[in-house]
């Protein structure tokens, strides 16, 4: 939304259509790989956010970005997080949150102390955003201006082709998560359009099965 007119840079592809979905390689370059390591015990998370605007907005999970709360607290930190880029992900950036919704952490402190699994709404506000505060390391050269996919701001229809992009890291080994995590594409169809329990609008996009 810019001078009170809304756009939507993305074009909509819809399942009447008879032309094929080319994938575009710019795409690659607005996926990350947000990657953090433990100080202390040596544990690790890694997950996938996507570059939304040219000043380095990144969307991501909360999940994927909790990490990102401890980096700065206490003193000294207990994580290290880094932005990576690339096939394998290797670190370009650093990043700071910019919100992380109050609703994802109460409801999961209170699940963890005993509230119980079941009051857990899952996809309730787990969505955060991060901004790029300069390169990870001297060798990277600083930017202000990232490949970014602009949000857009109309869920696709059901049977939409897709294709999706990320960092799949979930059953990858340690040593594979530290050197040799690919960026992986795939194609894949909308399967449908659904609600997060209580939300009385449409909250998620759902595929089938898909390795990405």
């Amino acid at each position: 939304t810019g001078g009170g007119k809304t756009v939507n840079p993305i074009p909509q592809v819809y399942a009447s259509d008879t032309t094929a979905f080319e994938f575009d390689q710019n795409w690659r370059n607005a996926v990350v790989n947000l990657f953090c390591t433990d100080r202390y015990g040596g544990g690790l998370s890694s997950g996938s956010g996507v570059i939304i605007d040219p000043r380095g907005i990144i969307l991501t999970n909360a999940h994927v970005a909790i990490d990102f709360l401890f980096q700065d607290w206490p003193n000294p930190s207990l994580s290290e997080c880094v932005v990576r880029v690339g096939s394998p992900a290797a670190p370009a950036y650093k990043a700071s949150l910019v919100y992380f919704p109050a609703g994802y952490v109460y409801d999961t402190v209170t699940a963890v102390a005993g509230a119980g699994d079941e009051n857990f709404v899952y996809g309730k506000d787990d969505y955060a955003i991060l901004v790029i505060t300069g390169p990870s390391t001297e060798q990277v050269k600083a930017q202000t201006v990232f490949p970014y996919m602009p949000l857009a701001y109309d869920p696709p229809a059901v049977n939409t082709p897709v294709y999706l992009l990320g960092y799949a890291s979930e059953y990858a080994s340690y040593e594979t998560l530290q050197r040799n995590l690919y960026q992986l594409a795939s194609p894949g169809a909308v399967n449908s359009l659904r609600q997060i329990q209580g939300s009385g609008k449409i909250d998620a996009i759902a595929f089938n099965g898909n390795i990405v």
